[in-house]
């Protein structure tokens, strides 16, 4: 596990789609595109709400990285930047 710090939006996404472990799932959404799955250490991933309320606010992160996967020890380690950003580009027509 390598130790870093990230920014990026929490989003819900449905993971390992056609396997025993398919669920939905929180990710951190970087600016770059990528993702990475969103877990507290010690906690359940299926179980666990602690996640919960940073879903749709744009974040930082202090967590361990492997392999897709965002690990924090807890949610201390979050700190909320904001509300998610708003897509940008022509208003619709009403």
């Amino acid at each position: 596990m390598q130790e870093t710090t990230v920014t990026g939006v929490v989003e819900r996404k449905r993971i390992n789609i056609g396997s025993k472990s398919e669920r939905d799932a929180l990710i951190v959404r970087m600016p770059d595109g990528s993702d990475a799955s969103l877990r507290v250490i010690g906690i359940n991933p299926f179980a666990g709400r602690e996640l919960e309320q940073f879903a749709g606010m744009r974040v930082k992160i202090n967590g361990l990285y492997d392999r897709g996967v965002l690990f924090v020890r807890h949610t201390d380690d979050i700190s909320i930047l904001g509300p998610q950003p708003r897509p940008r580009g022509p208003n619709p027509a009403p």
